[in-house]
């Protein structure tokens, strides 16, 4: 192949891979979204395109596959003008990265410049601040790393990164950055024909190293384990198919495409990531280029001008679907209308033109300072009236954690109250403390539940254990002495203890009756040993009033339309205009409750519920009654503030509307 010979094929293989992620990208925001759910279309992609995150790794093969015909014609191949020039290769090595930077960087630098043009207007401040972030590893095509240290790939909460998709731009980056490279030493020790052969050994050993070498959460987004699926691209351009026959190769054709379809559709999302999951897909991928023919799917003129404009259509499509979700506004149709505009205008404007020199690059050192900057101000809190937002906190009043906000226990003498758990007791002080005031204790160690002999920590406490225990031990015999009436409400998130009682880690903690959890897991279930160690309890100081409220569900995190319409901003005040006028009644209702898995919180509550039955010191106040239909569960409140503010803690608003009928209720019940 030389370089002025045109692939069709390889278009309409750039247009598959972006139709897949697009589609994949679209399914997964209607996980989240009810409102998505009601188009057939989605509905049917999510379920049956349910790895269309493939497309990434068929890009991977394809830019592979051109990257080692770009570097074996041009780069490695001897010039004629200076062959015996020290710095020849050197040279051409730099003018590969030029023209690689040409062709990535302005479309990428502009489509930066656009968002961060929409969402100054609408993003809060702390969203603006991880944006400008973001923009900072994405400009330096770091983003995979950056990406790595927070959670995996397909979690919920990735959806709120809006250059997420970037990391998949850095790896390629990286790896065309050391390629070149790593070619040009192996062909001044080795010759050519045998960079050729090492290509091949290289490509199989870090295959090799994917699918032997141990895998984490952060594997999905790391070069080394990519480099493969770039690699297998570059061993298709060095070892060409000889097949004379057409027939031979349409039939090779079809069955890669028949892999890259079939892969899409057994392939599963998985929290480690492997080398199954896209094997067949980079094979299948192989193949098609590897047979170089022509197909009615992949050269048609859709296809084509697809394939031509699949760069732009894979570094807009995201931010607007993180956007539009984030703001609660997401249609499909208008998701992928605005994608398709954006990534025309940019195609034939922008990646056409590749006469770029170092105008560009001070624009490029202006965009990433800009960045710089609005990190360094906190995401331009002036943009707020301080009426509005706390920052203090960093945060709007209306999404204001219930969270005490202290580390140490809150202690008055004469107080007669006491709340007592984890951090989901602590999110419930500001609303007591209202109505209770010095009445009051708070005793709350976050991430950690303890209940007479048991103690489950999700957090390495580490040395501190023992000083914990102490506490612990203190607050019991306290009670214990107490001469007068005491009242102790009871909360702790308790279905999120289930993994760390069941499982042996050496990074949390869990002893029960002074043994590792672990060692009778089998025998006693995590719900049965807290219904034992809380009957004890509950015996030892039957002169003690307790009222346990039940688990609360987490949520994937949402957003309030009041975050993006309190911004002085045109853009905010015509979005609050809209959502008011066109979006409230479905806001309030339909995009009010999530599908929610109660299976954990049903087997603890039913526990805790049964000790209430068997105490008379014993009440109990079921969460789940108060805010959930069967598996649909509130999350916002009735005004339509958020319950939650992050995925599991409650806001002021949301610890106000669930005690709202459960100090009424104790007061009925001559508990307080």
């Amino acid at each position: 192949m030389t370089n002025k010979e045109f692939r069709k094929d390889i278009a309409g293989l750039r247009a598959i891979a972006v139709f897949l992620v697009i589609a994949f990208h679209l399914g997964t925001f209607a996980a989240i979204d009810p409102e998505l759910k009601t188009y057939h279309a989605i509905s049917f992609i999510n379920e049956n395109v349910s790895a269309g995150f493939l497309g990434v790794d068929v890009f991977f093969v394809i830019s592979g596959f051109l990257m080692t015909s770009i570097i074996f014609n041009k780069v490695l191949k001897d010039s004629q003008e200076a062959p015996h020039s020290r710095f020849s290769t050197f040279l051409r090595i730099w003018g590969f990265w030029k023209a690689r930077a040409k062709r990535i960087c302005p479309a990428l630098l502009v489509a930066i410049v656009f968002v961060l043009i929409i969402v100054s207007q609408i993003f809060d401040p702390q969203n603006l601040e991880n944006f400008a972030k973001e923009a900072r590893y994405a400009l330096t095509f770091v983003s995979n790393f950056r990406y790595a240290r927070d959670e995996g790939y397909f979690e919920t909460s990735a959806l709120d990164k809006t250059l997420l998709h970037t990391w998949s731009l850095s790896v390629e980056w990286q790896f065309y950055i050391i390629y070149p490279v790593v070619l040009a030493i192996f062909k001044k020790f080795f010759g050519i024909q045998k960079t050729k052969t090492l290509v091949l050994v290289l490509t199989i050993a870090a295959a090799a190293y994917t699918m032997l070498a141990p895998m984490n959460s952060k594997s999905y987004y790391m070069l080394h384990v990519r480099a493969w699926e770039l690699l297998i691209g570059g061993v298709v351009f060095l070892y060409p198919c000889t097949l004379q026959k057409t027939i031979f190769r349409k039939v090779l054709q079809i069955i890669g495409l028949l892999a890259i379809f079939c892969a899409v559709i057994i392939a599963e999302e998985k929290p480690i990531w492997s080398f199954s999951t896209p094997a067949l897909a980079v094979i299948g991928c192989a193949l098609v280029i590897w047979a170089n023919c022509k197909n009615i799917l992949l050269d048609n003129p859709v296809s084509q001008y697809l394939g031509n404009i699949s760069y732009s259509l894979y570094i807009y499509h995201w931010p607007i679907l993180v956007i539009l979700s984030m703001m609660m506004i997401l249609t499909p149709f208008i998701a992928i209308a605005a994608t398709f505009i954006l990534s025309a205008l940019s195609y034939h404007f922008i990646e056409k033109k590749r006469t770029y020199g170092y105008k560009f690059l001070v624009c490029f050192v202006a965009v990433f300072a800009l960045n710089m900057q609005i990190s360094r101000s906190n995401g331009w809190e002036w943009r707020i009236d301080d009426q509005l937002y706390d920052k203090t906190k960093h945060v709007f009043y209306i999404n204001d954690p219930g969270l005490s906000g202290y580390e140490t226990p809150i202690i008055h003498p004469n107080a007669n109250i006491w709340l007592v758990g984890d951090s989901h007791a602590d999110h419930f002080y500001k609303t007591l403390n209202q109505t209770f005031g010095d009445q009051l204790n708070l005793f709350a160690l976050h991430g950690t539940l303890f209940n007479n002999e048991l103690l489950v920590s999700a957090k390495n406490i580490g040395p501190a254990i023992d000083d914990k225990i102490n506490e612990i031990q203190n607050l019991y015999s306290t009670l214990h002495n107490q001469q007068e009436q005491q009242v102790v409400i009871l909360s702790h998130r308790w279905s999120a203890y289930f993994h760390y009682y069941n499982n042996k880690d050496n990074n949390h903690m869990c002893f029960n009756n002074n043994k590792p959890c672990y060692l009778d897991a089998d025998k006693l279930p995590y719900e049965e040993a807290v219904y034992q160690n809380l009957d004890k309890l509950f015996s030892k100081l039957n002169h003690v009033k307790f009222v346990i409220i039940g688990s609360l569900y987490p949520i994937n995190k949402i957003h309030s339309y009041k975050e993006f319409s309190l911004l002085n901003t045109p853009l905010s005040r015509i979005y609050k205009q809209y959502f008011e006028q066109n979006r409230m009644d479905t806001y309030l209702n339909q995009m009010s409750y999530q599908d929610i898995n109660l299976e954990d919180n049903i087997k603890i509550d039913n526990k805790l519920e049964l000790l209430a039955k068997e105490h008379s010191n014993v009440y109990y106040y079921d969460l789940k009654s108060r805010l959930c239909n069967e598996n649909q569960c509130r999350t916002r409140t009735d005004e339509g503030n958020i319950l939650i503010f992050d995925s599991s803690h409650l806001t002021k608003h949301g610890s106000d509307y669930v005690l709202r009928d459960f100090i009424k209720l104790l007061k009925e019940e001559q508990v307080l």
